[in-house]
């Protein structure tokens, strides 16, 4: 009887103390979830531009056409953010002004301090 109730003992502490481990393990995951910043800075070095905001809502990207360089204005114009505990999605629909002749549609997922691409699509970069 003495035996099975340190066996009880150690069994409690032991469910205790990985309870512990999982919710600070848990606490750790979503301090670590991507922020907007994060999200510019992502868009910075993958596309090589200069965002204008805190949220990437615009950019100027530098285009060739017939042979000329030229500066293009890129505009967010749709798209979508949905936040969990632990990860973000972001989606955004870029296009060019006036004209919507380049565009830009990109949809990531942000998790453990990193952005992943999960769709891409463009005629510019």
């Amino acid at each position: 009887m003495h035996i099975d109730k340190q066996k009880r003992k150690y069994a409690i502490l032991l469910l205790g103390l990985l309870v512990i481990i999982g919710v600070g393990f848990y606490q750790w995951v979503v301090s670590q979830k991507p922020t907007m910043h994060d999200f510019v800075t992502f868009m910075e070095e993958r596309y090589g531009i200069d965002c204008s905001n805190m949220e990437c809502t615009s950019f100027e990207v530098e285009i060739e056409r017939d042979g000329q360089k030229q500066r293009v204005l890129m505009y967010n114009h749709s798209g979508s953010h949905s936040t969990k505990s632990t990860s973000v999605k972001i989606e955004k629909h870029y296009f060019s002004e006036p004209g919507a002749m380049y565009f830009l549609h990109i949809k990531v997922k942000g998790s453990l301090g990193k952005y992943k691409v999960l769709e891409e699509r463009d005629n510019i970069f």
